[in-house]
């Protein structure tokens, strides 16, 4: 086996670990929140305002799961809709202050369960995030 081929293979194990840990937090807090994964997508989905139709193609779904998904974000007080001033025939879905929360409350929790990310330095983790987006392009 190649050096290259052992540090692959040692970089794929390592990347699913951080996935698997990644995710207990982040499923542990969607029960916490009462959220469901679809929902807690929406949210991250809405870094801005977005349509109903852009929504719907992210989820790869139909408008009419879209509007389900809305609807009960919309109840939580975690979004809301409003018509797009260029097109009034589109809706526009935004996360509220409270949808702010709850999302970044989620990618905490997350890290949270990243024993080692307080012993990093902040130049650590800036190095770790800038090769990171340079693996993910």
């Amino acid at each position: 086996m190649s050096a290259t081929t052992s540090v692959d293979t040692r970089l794929a194990s390592t990347i699913a670990r951080l996935l698997d840990h990644l995710s207990q937090g982040f499923h542990a807090e969607l029960r916490d929140q009462d959220l469901t994964p679809p929902l807690a997508m929406t949210l991250r989905l809405l870094d801005e305002p977005r349509s109903m139709r852009f929504l719907a193609e992210a989820h790869r779904c139909d408008a009419s799961n879209i509007t389900g998904l809305v609807d009960r974000l919309e109840g939580r007080g975690l979004v809301q809709r409003r018509p797009d001033p260029n097109d009034r025939r589109v809706t526009l879905v935004e996360r509220t202050r409270e949808g702010d929360r709850i999302r970044q409350r989620l990618a905490m929790r997350a890290f949270d369960r990243l024993a080692g990310r307080q012993d990093l330095s902040a130049t650590e983790l800036a190095t770790l995030v800038e090769l990171l987006e340079r693996l993910i392009g």
